[in-house]
């Protein structure tokens, strides 16, 4: 349990330098860096109560999303629907991220080729 909570502080301190740092900047990251922390203060939770909720993404949203037989520790119908808001947010933040590194090694790609076909 302690883990979790120490990788939540650490990340939580993260989001705070970034955000001082680059205010109006990264919010991609910066929803990231926070769905980790709610994520670590997650598993502490569970561990706390005794519960295994899983290791992965999906498995942890089978264990805690109040709509499943399978949930093992469910969150109130108020809770998940904030998390699923912020789920939302963070998927969206990985397209965005994932989106523009593949636009950047196609740039780096095309330019690699006119560099090679110049004289």
């Amino acid at each position: 349990m302690e883990h979790h909570i120490f990788k939540a502080e650490h990340n939580q301190k993260f989001h705070d330098c970034i955000e001082a740092e680059f205010d109006g900047h990264f919010y991609d990251w910066k929803i990231t860096v926070l769905f980790y922390v709610a994520i670590h203060y997650l598993k502490a939770l569970a561990i706390l109560r005794g519960i295994e909720i899983g290791e992965t993404h999906i498995e942890i949203e089978k264990s805690v999303n109040p709509d499943r037989n399978t949930a093992k520790m469910r969150l109130t119908r108020n809770a998940w629907r904030e998390v699923q808001e912020f789920i939302q947010l963070f998927e969206n933040s990985e397209i965005r991220r994932h989106f523009r590194f593949r636009h950047l090694r196609t740039v780096e790609e095309i330019g690699s080729c006119l560099l090679r076909a110049a004289p």
